[in-house]
C-alpha cells in the first residue's frame, strides 16, 4: 500500500503538531511521505519539523488562502486538490489527519480496513440537522431531505481514502467541488457555532465531507475510537 499522509499546519498548535507527526513513528514504513500543509508555520518551527522527524518524509506545502479559505477549513479540499492536480495519489490510499489527532492502527491494519471499504469518514456526532444547514443540504440534492437531516453527521479530522478505487476517486472529486462552492461551505448568514437549535449552525468543511459521503451512499460506520485519537495531547 503506498501511503499518503495530509496534515494540516499553523503556528498556534505546533505543539499538536508533533505529537501528530510523533504519532507515526513505528506505525508507518519508513520514508513515508507526509505532506504538511503550512497554513502559518515560522520559520524556526519548519525547521524543526524538517529536521526532527527523520522517520518519515516530510514534505512542506505553503498554501495561499484567503478568508473564507481559513474560516471554512477549505483547505482541506484544496490540500487534496493538490494532490490529484500533481499526480500525487496515482495507485494510493490518502490519510488525512487533523493537527490534534494521533495514529493508533499500523498500516498493515489500515490495509485490512480498507478491504472493508475503502472510504472512511470521522466519528459521529449529533445529526445533520444539528450541525449542517438546510441550504447546504439543498444545494448538493438529495431525494429525501428529512432522510438526510436525520442521519447521523460525520465529522471530518480522520478521512482514510483508498484512491485506487472508482468510489475513492468520487468521493474526493465531489469533496472538493463541494467545498469551492461557498454556499455549500459557508452558505449566507451561516456560522460554525454549537447551539444546534440554531438552524444557521452550520460545520462548514465537516459538514460537506459528510454529505459527500451521504450523497455517495457511504453509510457511517465507526473506526476512529479503534483507529485514531482526537483532541489530546496523549501517545
Amino acid at each position: 500500500m503506498k501511503l499518503t499522509i495530509v496534515i494540516p499546519a499553523v503556528s498556534h498548535f505546533f505543539s499538536e503538531l508533533q505529537c501528530c507527526i510523533y504519532s507515526l513513528r513505528s506505525l508507518v514504513p519508513p520514508n513515508t511521505v507526509v505532506y504538511i500543509f503550512d497554513n502559518g508555520l515560522n520559520n524556526h518551527q519548519i525547521k524543526i519539523v524538517e529536521e526532527r522527524f527523520n522517520f518519515v518524509s516530510i514534505i512542506i506545502i505553503e498554501q495561499k488562502l484567503n478568508k473564507l479559505d481559513r474560516i471554512s477549513y477549505r483547505f482541506k479540499s484544496m490540500a487534496f486538490d493538490y494532490l490529484i492536480k500533481n499526480n500525487i495519489l496515482i495507485d494510493g490510499v490518502l490519510l488525512y489527519l487533523d493537527t490534534k489527532t494521533h495514529l493508533k492502527y499500523n498500516y498493515k491494519q489500515l490495509e485490512n480496513i480498507l478491504k472493508i471499504r475503502p472510504v472512511w469518514g470521522g466519528d459521529a456526532y449529533g445529526t445533520e440537522k444539528d450541525w449542517t444547514n438546510i441550504k447546504a443540504i439543498e444545494k448538493i440534492g438529495f431525494d429525501n431531505m428529512n432522510l438526510v437531516s436525520n442521519t447521523p453527521h460525520i465529522q471530518a479530522w480522520a478521512m482514510l481514502i483508498d484512491y485506487n478505487t472508482l468510489i475513492g476517486k468520487k468521493v474526493i472529486s465531489d469533496y472538493i467541488r463541494y467545498c469551492s462552492d461557498d454556499e455549500i461551505i459557508y452558505p449566507t448568514d451561516t456560522y460554525k457555532g454549537f447551539n444546534v437549535e440554531d438552524s444557521n449552525n452550520h460545520r462548514q468543511d465537516q459538514s460537506v465531507w459528510s454529505l459527500t459521503l451521504k450523497k455517495n451512499n457511504i453509510e457511517y460506520n465507526n473506526w476512529v475510537q479503534y483507529v485514531t485519537e482526537h483532541n489530546t495531547m496523549h501517545l
